[in-house]
């Protein structure tokens, strides 16, 4: 599984908050260690707009991820998909509910409104179950 052990696939939820300072502020040192794990080269300059625009909230935690995943190797893309969306499938129903979303995006200290996780989830749910399925979790990483 592309070298990642169990801590690896344990961090990913926690990859971008850095928990020793609580502020929501992205820990680019665990970042870019979890982007190592995965075989991703990310140039350096690259890498540390990404973290400055995030920490300046000019992009948001999707804008984020959607630009990391760009530089995930698209022989481990499915396995990289999986890990991430078994971080926000807390439950292993094989779903992601409006509670996990809203969990997640709490951990990372982006307290969104119950308004803004219906605006996320309107955006991705295709089937209208009112979670994100895997496939729909793919299509909102592509």
């Amino acid at each position: 599984m592309s070298g990642l052990t169990e801590e690896d696939i344990t961090r990913f939820d926690v990859a971008f908050y850095d928990e020793s300072i609580g502020d929501g502020v992205l820990a680019p040192e665990i970042v870019q260690e979890w982007m190592r794990n995965l075989g991703v080269s990310l140039p350096a300059s690259a890498f540390k707009d990404l973290v400055h625009r995030f920490n300046a909230n000019d992009i948001n935690m999707s804008q984020l991820l959607e630009s990391l995943a760009r530089f995930i190797p698209t022989t481990t893309s499915d396995e990289n998909l999986r890990i991430a969306f078994k971080a926000f499938d807390t439950d292993r129903s094989g779903s992601v509910s409006r509670q996990e979303l809203k969990s997640m995006l709490e951990k990372l200290d982006h307290r969104p409104t119950n308004a803004e996780v219906e605006e996320i989830l309107n955006a991705v749910d295709a089937n209208g179950d009112g979670e994100i399925d895997y496939d729909e979790f793919v299509k909102l990483m592509s």
